[in-house]
């Protein structure tokens, strides 16, 4: 195991490893079972204080269905959830108008009689 104390590539490990986990829906205690290691060093992982070393690098790898490669490559972003993406689909060219200017042009005036 390597300690870090900055991030950079260990901080896209870190953040790929919870991300797979999440999206497997499985918890920190039993990903450790399954690969058998201790939880808080899985924890350790997922927060980028430790990286695994190239023989655990390839059993997560196998276990998640990536390469290795993909391990240190950032999650994909976050996306809207479906309710919200429909909600705004459906929505007709003169409700978005009023919602934008609901979320955005109303506090930008709010801001400018405040600041003058």
């Amino acid at each position: 195991m390597v300690k870090l104390k900055t991030g950079g590539v260990a901080v896209n490990l870190a953040e790929r490893l919870k991300y797979e986990r999440e999206q497997q829906k499985m918890s920190q205690i039993l990903v450790s079972k399954k690969l058998e290691i201790p939880r808080k060093l899985l924890s350790e992982w997922e927060q980028g204080k430790s990286v695994p070393n190239l023989e655990m690098l390839q059993r997560i790898s196998e276990f998640y269905g990536l390469t290795i490669k993909d391990l240190f490559k950032s999650p994909p972003p976050k996306t809207i959830p479906a309710k919200i993406r429909n909600f705004f689909i459906k929505l007709d060219i003169e409700d978005r108008s009023i919602l934008f200017l609901l979320v955005f042009g109303i506090p930008i005036i709010i801001f400018a009689l405040l600041v003058s």
